[in-house]
């Protein structure tokens, strides 16, 4: 499934898609995420297209945790 977001291009500074501008949008729980660099505070994070937020990627990480907690019920 393609991101129905136009994902390449908008992106604001200080962010940059991130893993060099390689990185491409993923499904986690219905909502798509894309991992993004903070080019200015040389951070990294993900931002969610469905919310408009940007997250971090500890946050990410218990978003993916609960799906998969979900999947095995």
């Amino acid at each position: 499934m393609d991101c129905p977001y136009d994902w390449k291009s908008g992106w604001q500074h200080p962010y940059q898609i991130g893993c060099g501008g390689n990185e491409v949008p993923c499904i986690v729980s219905g909502k798509w995420y894309i991992y993004v660099w903070n080019v200015e505070e040389k951070t990294n994070c993900y931002y969610c297209f469905n919310d408009d937020l940007f997250i971090t990627p500890e946050q990410h990480q218990e978003i993916v945790d609960n799906q998969k907690v979900y999947n095995f019920k």
